[in-house]
């Protein structure tokens, strides 16, 4: 009831303006009551119809705002389910753009404004829901596509937001999807492993704390340095096997401080564990490895 009062209020005062600039609309009444009866879809095109066959109702900030009220609505009651739904794009433009009406014209209350940047916010949240639904092997760049809108629609709802955490979470979440694409196939998608690092990276220069970027960093690295041990050919040089040793130290060398970080912030897990004690075994540093093997065996023994 409160938000068909709160349509109808808005109405009245396009109506108002529309009487002051000679010029009489009927669609907008009829807008209305298609609403108050919850005929979302026939309120739109009576509405649509006002736009196109009433000069001033364009011109009007309030005109916009009802306008991605409707089309938020028809979204969110009709079509919430589809990825694609043209409501939701549709009530962001309108609502940007009774933003931008009363950013000149300056005659939208201050409730109207709130509700503008509610609006956008919530319409801007659905899409980083979607972004969780979306984050698959087969659905990534579609979900790459909605991050961007949650970003931008958001920010327009709340220009000072931080987005660090959201952003962390989707760096990690992405970057997973490509460490998962690499490893089906580390020939035809060669360059997604360090897209994977970069996202990583992005992550821990937000959070140097992150744990899930310290870890898969570190892991990453590690899977390198076995991937050259385990590709040599049996009759390689002396020089070609020496290369590829040393490669492997460089790789094993920059997973330890990631292994190591995540330890520091999750002493009492048992992958990072066994992390940690197989790369000082490819360093053959055993005294360290096996520091962290009997960590491992305690900390096993008491989750059994």
């Amino acid at each position: 009831m409160k938000r068909l009062a709160y349509i109808a209020f808005l109405f009245s005062l396009v109506f108002q303006s529309n009487i002051k600039g000679q010029q009489f609309c009927t669609y907008q009444y009829k807008a209305l009551d298609a609403y108050i009866a919850k005929d979302y879809l026939i309120a739109e095109k009576y509405l649509d119809t006002a736009f196109s066959k009433c000069d001033q109702v364009p011109q009007k900030a309030y005109s916009w705002h009802i306008k991605g009220f409707i089309e938020k609505d028809i979204y969110r009651k009709i079509d919430k389910k589809d990825y694609n739904s043209k409501y939701r794009e549709k009530a962001i433009e309108s609502i940007l753009k009774s933003l931008a009406l009363d950013s000149v014209e300056q005659d939208l209350e201050e409730k109207a404004v709130q509700q503008n940047r509610q609006v956008l916010a919530y319409l801007g949240s659905t899409y980083l829901n979607d972004v969780a639904s979306l984050m698959d092997t087969i659905n990534f760049k579609k979900a790459i596509a909605f991050y961007s809108k949650y970003k931008s629609t958001y920010r327009a709802a709340k220009p000072n937001f931080n987005f660090n955490e959201q952003e962390i979470q989707y760096n990690n979440s992405l970057a997973g999807i490509y460490e998962e694409k690499f490893d089906n196939n580390p020939v035809l998608y060669s360059d997604y492993i360090d897209k994977s690092v970069d996202l990583y990276m992005q992550s821990l220069d937000m959070d140097s704390l992150n744990y899930s970027a310290n870890y898969n960093l570190g892991i990453i690295y590690h899977n390198h340095g076995v991937s050259v041990i385990k590709n040599m050919d049996n009759e390689i040089s002396l020089e070609a096997l020496v290369n590829s040793q040393e490669t492997a130290v460089e790789y094993f060398t920059k997973a330890l401080p990631f292994l190591k970080k995540a330890y520091y912030i999750k002493p009492d897990v048992e992958n990072n564990l066994t992390a940690l004690a197989a790369v000082y075994i490819s360093l053959h540093d055993y005294e360290k490895s096996n520091m962290y093997l009997e960590q491992l065996n305690k900390l096993k023994q008491t989750n059994d």
